[in-house]
């Protein structure tokens, strides 16, 4: 894998670890750390060794949004536009990877780094961990993919709260409200977070990259339309080395050894 400026990327065996590497500024999306971003999506995508994805940030923020220094160079709304269009492509980059992604929230999550957050399937908080999107207190809204994205998560009552009012959320409470899987120390939150990707690491791979997939589109879909794509899904796993494997250490009563097959 390549090498990155304002990200550490490392892998511990079928596991990718990514940090956001800009401490000083909260780890702010400046346009390099998109372009960054983007191009470890692909390598992701394209290492077939990697299972899971996660993502934190260095230092005392996870994300604290968009870089306001670059942002600034914006004059014109088309320039906005095609701005948030590609943070938005990027954030639908990672909820679109097959595999797994978990974000270890170790400190404030704001705007964009929020944003961010939303396209992950798993969260790890800190206990000293929030949740913002305050672009509404400087004349601004959340353009990343907040607004579509926050109903489908919360719900649309406490959608409204977080961007007409700029209220934040705790880690408590993001974990209260189902956002959050589970809350930990500050020191904790990226090997917990690890552990939460051995778990989904030594599942069988086709049934868990399947089961987003069916997971995800039904949510687009009507119930019954859901449900035949559903049976569908399960249908094809059929015949897969790791449901024999499975079902044979189930009447064994022994612990299934996937092979992804």
């Amino acid at each position: 894998m390549k090498q990155y400026n304002s990200i550490l990327l490392e892998t511990e065996g079928s596991v990718a670890l990514i940090c956001f590497n800009r401490p000083a500024q909260f780890n702010a999306l400046s346009y390099q750390m998109i372009d960054e971003l983007e191009a470890v999506i692909q390598d992701i995508a394209n290492d077939k060794e990697i299972k899971v994805a996660v993502f934190t940030g260095k230092g005392k923020a996870f994300c604290a949004g968009v870089d306001l220094k670059d942002a600034g160079d914006i004059a014109k709304p088309i320039d906005s536009y095609w701005f948030l269009a590609r943070l938005q492509s990027l954030f639908n980059k990672m909820a679109n990877l097959e595999i797994p992604t978990i974000g270890a929230i170790n400190g404030v999550a704001f705007g964009g780094g929020f944003e961010m957050s939303l396209a992950f399937d798993f969260l790890i908080a800190a206990e000293n961990a929030k949740f913002s999107v305050p672009e509404i207190n400087v004349g601004v809204l959340p353009g990343g993919g907040g607004m579509s994205r926050l109903p489908k998560k919360l719900g649309l009552s406490l959608a409204k709260r977080l961007v007409l009012l700029g209220e934040s959320l705790t880690a408590a409470e993001a974990h209260h409200f189902g956002l959050v899987y589970k809350v930990v120390k500050s020191e904790d939150v990226v090997n917990e977070a690890k552990k939460v990707a051995q778990v989904l690491a030594g599942k069988p791979q086709i049934n868990v990259k399947l089961a987003k997939k069916v997971l995800e589109k039904s949510e687009r879909m009507g119930t019954y339309d859901a449900m035949d794509y559903e049976a569908h899904a399960a249908a094809l796993l059929y015949d897969t080395e790791d449901r024999k494997e499975g079902m044979q250490a189930f009447l064994e009563k022994r612990q299934p050894v996937f092979q992804g097959k």
